[in-house]
């Protein structure tokens, strides 16, 4: 059985049941899950693992990369998943004078106390994040090209080669304003 650290209301031990059989079932190599009820929060788990080699332990303030699935599931589309961050980053940068990120933590993020950015620019940030991996058991049809491409590096010998969204530099550029990198609190 999959341990999980946290805790969770007894009202919602099902909900804990499902989230272990996940990461137990292979689809997810770790992960976090939190709710809140009128306010409360009723589950904060976690467990698993940051990396692949499974040598880092999920924890409560793991960063997980979020990417913005605008398409029907089993369509093929990745190319406007990377290109609004682009778009949006240059108008708020018009508004705003400030670079999208900045904008998000000081305007958004930082006021609601959210742990969620668009580019890790401090080492400890980057500590925090878990690698993004392509699901292995992903039933047929399930499998976005976008997904495939950043965890496998199915773009050739550029830039999206495996591992390179989790290296630093890849983190913090301009690209990850297309990006959300968030805990589940």
């Amino acid at each position: 059985m999959t341990h999980l650290d946290g805790f969770c209301d007894d009202r919602f031990l099902a909900l804990a049941d499902e989230f272990r059989a996940n990461l137990g079932s292979g689809v997810d190599l770790g992960g976090s899950l939190a709710a809140t009820l009128n306010g409360d929060v009723v589950v904060n788990l976690w467990g698993g693992f940051r990396y692949s080699e499974r040598s880092v332990p999920w924890t409560e303030d793991t960063l997980a990369t979020c990417f913005p699935m605008w398409y029907e599931p089993g369509t093929i589309s990745s190319y406007h998943s990377m290109t609004h961050g682009y778009m949006l980053g240059e108008l708020v940068r018009r508004l705003s004078a400030m670079p999208f990120d900045e904008f998000f933590r000081r305007e958004i993020s930082g006021p609601l106390e959210a742990d969620f950015y668009f580019g890790l620019h401090t080492a400890a940030e980057h500590e925090r994040a878990a690698e993004l991996m392509y699901p292995k058991n992903l039933p047929p049809g399930e499998s976005p090209m976008g997904l495939r491409v950043f965890c496998e590096g199915e773009w050739g010998t550029g830039s999206f080669r495996r591992g390179w969204l989790r290296s630093y530099l890849a983190r913090a550029g301009s690209a990850m304003r297309s990006v959300l990198h968030a805990s589940a609190r």
